[in-house]
């Protein structure tokens, strides 16, 4: 036998629709996130390691325990000493950008106005580096396969066919010069010690 389709029949489906969706998300909601108070411990031993690597000077395993440590529990202080642990450890990249996230996500904190002056130190030393890195060598190369060593100076093969229009070809011509001069000092002094020894 079938029933009719009314309207009792469908509220009926339509309760037993919202019960089967609201069971779900309460199932769904008991299951993530550890309680509030683990976090927090967790957190706070992370924190207490990463205090320890810092004293010690191992910087870069503190940068990590501090951020696993506000990644748990976003505390001002744990983003502040993860970006102060990695300026100390050289990973200035790093640094300014959680000493940037700081100042976005904390502008009210006390200690703001030191972060800015850190963000423009990190900005030139890091515009310092890359240019040291962009810029040409300042120092000539040392010897090679294709150098000719000729009286005392050594010069570039390129160089000793006519490319002294260069400042590479220039610079070798220099540094020639300077080293053949003891080696001219000591020819003369040898020609006056022999024409003594004839005369």
């Amino acid at each position: 036998m079938r029933l009719p389709c009314g309207p009792v029949q469908r509220r009926i489906s339509l309760v037993l629709s919202f019960i089967v969706v609201l069971a779900a998300t309460a199932a769904r909601a008991a299951e993530p996130a550890p309680p509030p108070d683990d976090r927090t411990a967790q957190a706070r031993t992370l924190a207490q390691e990463a205090t320890a690597h810092y004293a010690v000077g191992e910087f870069a395993q503190s940068a990590e325990k501090y951020q696993a440590a506000y990644k748990l529990r976003p505390d001002p202080a744990l983003l502040y000493n993860a970006a102060q642990a990695y300026r100390m450890a050289g990973n200035n990249d790093k640094a300014l950008l959680l000493y940037k996230n700081y100042v976005m996500f904390y502008p009210n904190e006390k200690n703001v106005p030191n972060v800015q002056q850190q963000i423009t130190k990190l900005q030139e030393a890091i515009a310092a580096q890359h240019k040291a890195q962009t810029q040409p060598p300042t120092t000539t190369e040392p010897p090679s396969a294709g150098t000719v060593s000729h009286a005392g100076s050594t010069r570039s093969a390129a160089c000793t066919r006519g490319a002294a229009t260069t400042p590479s070809c220039a610079r070798l011509a220099i540094d020639s010069a300077a080293s053949a001069r003891p080696l001219a000092d000591w020819r003369s002094s040898t020609r006056r010690a022999a024409a003594r020894a004839v005369a």
